[in-house]
């Protein structure tokens, strides 16, 4: 049970790309690199994302990685990768000035801001590496050896819960 007046906020905070069905779960609409069911059978690892994509924490890629990603990822090209990515997720100035000041002056409005701009960031994040697998960042490219995956084996996929809030991403090895 959700009271009608707190239904047209909730709706506004609902990032776009998600829409409710009809049992109240929520449910992409947006083509996303996310992992995928048929995907399980190559999974290597994941690594969460540090933060909690906000002004004071935002997201950043972790400067170590786990074990199980030894043979696969190169550290200084994981460290270039970690520190690429801080530039997407980090918020301007601005942005964090406008927040402070809707906190103080229309909380409402800042809540509306909040998840405008968590909901841009995903998108950013998974427009980085939509590109990155498609196309081939430099920055991106956290492999051993670029031998290694040629032929497109392994693979990075980013995702995030429906808030916006836990991003990590996970990774593939299709050779195996």
């Amino acid at each position: 049970w959700r009271p009608k007046k707190f239904a047209a906020l909730q709706r506004m905070l609902q990032p776009r790309g998600v829409a409710q069905r009809a049992d109240g779960h929520a449910s992409s609409t947006m083509a996303s690199p996310a992992l995928e069911p048929e995907d399980l059978p190559y999974f290597v690892g994941r690594v969460y994302l540090t933060g909690r994509n906000t002004p004071s924490s935002p997201w950043e890629v972790p400067l170590t990685y786990p074990p199980e990603l030894n043979d696969l990822v190169a550290k200084e090209k994981w460290k270039q990768f970690a520190r690429s990515t801080r530039k997407i997720s980090k918020w301007n100035k601005r942005d964090m000035f406008l927040a402070r000041v809707l906190w103080w002056v229309y909380f409402p409005v800042h809540l509306w801001f909040f998840a405008t701009k968590r909901r841009r960031i995903v998108r950013q994040m998974y427009a980085y590496f939509w590109e990155a697998m498609a196309h081939g960042v430099p920055e991106a490219e956290v492999w051993k050896s670029i031998r290694d995956n040629t032929i497109g084996d392994l693979k990075m996929k980013f995702g995030c819960d429906h808030n916006g809030i836990v991003g990590y991403i996970d990774f593939l090895d299709h050779s195996r």
